[in-house]
């Protein structure tokens, strides 16, 4: 059991299996014990990650919630995961991104390749709160974002981004990119 316990902990700190081998005391001659444990640890990470239960609630009154949708080309290494569930045809690799500003809650929702206004807006507003502050850039299903979103206090600012990275006049900005990075780890799990 000390073992076991022991494999968990080092799964958690990032060691490799190699690394793990040597403080466990395996014997290198039979690392698949190690490997099926280690499977096994993302296997559980993987489950966790994808289970609904998991998705917490963004935003709230006075807190930023950053939006954007993106295309994730590729495909699985090794054909082994998933991204966005289970198909990789060029309509099902969008994506809606939230990412909660100061935090490092983030939900990735997979949208239509058309991501119209009523795909997003049912996301949106199943994964944030009243009084949440909206950023995003100035996509046409983010238009007149509070009027469609039946929460109540929420207000909605865009950037340009093909004129600036920061509006001038209310400072919105989107650095929610970062999320699709760590998402694209995180399903090759």
């Amino acid at each position: 059991m000390q073992q076991i316990v022991s494999i968990f902990y080092h799964f958690v700190h990032r060691l490799s299996e190699t690394q793990c081998a040597q403080y466990v005391c395996i014997s290198s001659k039979s690392p698949k014990t190690l490997v099926k444990w280690y499977k096994m640890c993302r296997e559980v990470c993987n489950a966790w990650f994808w289970d609904p239960a998991n998705t917490p609630k963004l935003g709230g009154f006075g807190t930023i919630v950053e939006m954007d949708e993106t295309y994730l080309p590729g495909q699985p290494k090794y054909h082994r995961g998933r991204r966005l569930g289970t198909t990789w045809k060029p309509e099902d690799k969008w994506a809606l991104g939230l990412t909660q500003r100061g935090s490092l809650d983030a939900i990735v929702k997979q949208v239509p390749f058309n991501r119209a206004r009523h795909h997003l807006v049912p996301i949106i507003e199943s994964h944030t709160l009243p009084g949440t502050i909206y950023c995003s850039d100035s996509w046409k299903g983010y238009v007149n974002l509070p009027q469609f979103v039946n929460l109540e206090d929420t207000s909605h600012f865009t950037v340009n981004h093909s004129k600036n990275y920061v509006d001038p006049e209310t400072g919105a900005t989107q650095r929610c990119r970062n999320i699709y990075r760590c998402f694209s780890l995180a399903s090759l799990l």
